[in-house]
């Protein structure tokens, strides 16, 4: 029973390796990854020209494999840079000690943190019959001691509807704050205590966000320019790079012509954007398509051709985001018509920009690659082999045919 289980494992192993290859033999380029800097928890290797122009549209004919042989599950994101936001965070309080003195006109509340922490904001409701009152900010330790410089300030009413009314000052960290309201009148003392106990602390937080997809700077090589007629075409390759943007600009200081952009794969071609241009209007947005080329058609009308077109592209930075191997360099297999199972778009909802980068490679043919025989070239084969086999039979059933007479005839003369 022992070697029996040892050899289905041996088995089961040598089936496992034997179906990676075969898969790998779907992709025909291979490039090897190495990692920049130190191993972190997500990695991601920047999308280049070469992988745009021989990968689908899904992107699913990529392969990422460690040096062990097992595939990384991996993503395909924009890169958004990162950028420094402000915000205020609400600190956890105790409101106690309400009292209100009608003679003095004044209203007290002391608000105490539930652990001490600095802050530099305080939000009061924005009640239109207490603007203009005026607050007194005590702040005190632990141990009741008076610290901090004490803040003295109107109501004024905010510059934006934003329902509160922010009161901003030095950080100050305090465990306890009195706060002192003197009204214009003790009428208002009724509303004095509800409207202090939605008083608000705010501790001020530096946090990093992503920004908007960072945008790159895309050449494109230019096949062919002519005029022909009231029409300027000019066709470049496009590396099946999904471009966002085109600025055309000239050598004319005032122009305004009508232009057209079209994406083009192999005979097909469509229009993916069109507009009016001109020396303020330059900028043409794109759809993200994944074309082989981009024809641009700028019409003239009764005008002469635009002097010296300048075509400038911007694209999205896109990588390929994983959560990297302990150890070792990576192999990325890409390109081909194998149909296979899409990457895994998790690990982009779970993860942000990742910390570091893996560098790529010369472009080499990959070893396991074994392009596919079309199946109509298959039928062909088959029916050439088909074909001669049949052929074969018939000779040697003449030639069988042949020496029956012969025998028959030798038998007759005897």
């Amino acid at each position: 029973m022992k070697k029996l289980l040892i050899s289905t494992l041996i088995l089961s192993l040598t089936i496992s390796a034997f179906a990676d290859k075969t898969m790998l033999k779907s992709y025909p380029h291979m490039r090897t990854a190495k990692l920049k800097g130190t191993p972190g928890n997500i990695a991601a290797i920047p999308l280049d020209r070469k992988i745009y122009k021989n990968t689908n549209d899904r992107y699913s004919n990529i392969r990422i494999v460690d040096k062990d042989g097992r595939n990384i599950p991996f993503a395909v994101n924009n890169v958004y840079p990162l950028t420094e936001k402000k915000i205020y965070a609400d600190l956890p309080v105790k409101l106690s000690g309400y009292h209100a003195d009608k003679a003095k006109k004044q209203a007290e509340i002391n608000v105490t943190l539930n652990f001490p922490a600095g802050f530099s904001r305080i939000s009061f409701p924005d009640i239109k019959q207490f603007e203009s009152a005026k607050i007194n900010l005590n702040f005190f330790d632990n141990e009741d001691q008076d610290i901090g410089e004490d803040q003295i300030f109107r109501l004024n009413p905010p510059e934006q509807n934003s329902g509160e009314i922010n009161v901003d000052f030095p950080s100050v960290n305090a465990k306890k704050i009195n706060i002192t309201m003197e009204l214009p009148n003790d009428k208002l003392l009724k509303d004095a205590e509800s409207f202090l106990k939605k008083v608000k602390i705010k501790q001020l937080i530096f946090l990093e966000v992503p920004t908007e997809p960072k945008l790159a700077n895309i050449n494109l090589p230019e096949i062919s320019r002519f005029n022909k007629g009231s029409l300027t075409e000019i066709t470049v390759d496009a590396h099946r790079i999904p471009c966002t943007e085109l600025k055309i600009s000239c050598d004319d200081k005032s122009f305004k012509r009508y232009a057209e952009v079209f994406s083009k794969n192999h005979q097909t071609e469509r229009c993916i954007a069109s507009q009016n241009i001109s020396e303020t209007n330059e900028i043409i947005p794109l759809p993200e398509v994944r074309g082989q080329y981009y024809i641009i058609r700028i019409h003239n009308a009764d005008k002469q051709p635009l002097k010296n077109i300048r075509l400038q592209w911007k694209a999205k930075e896109r990588v390929l985001m994983f959560i990297p191997p302990e150890q070792g360099d990576l192999q990325i297999y890409y390109g081909g018509n194998a149909k296979q199972f899409p990457y895994d778009i998790e690990y982009a909802q779970r993860h942000g920009l990742p910390p570091q980068i893996y560098e790529l490679g010369e472009e080499i043919d990959s070893p396991y690659y074994e392009p596919q025989i079309p199946v109509i070239n298959l039928y062909q084969y088959f029916a050439w082999i088909i074909i001669i086999i049949a052929a074969m039979l018939f000779l040697l059933t003449v030639v069988r045919m042949l020496n029956r007479n012969s025998d028959w005839d030798s038998s007759r003369k005897k």
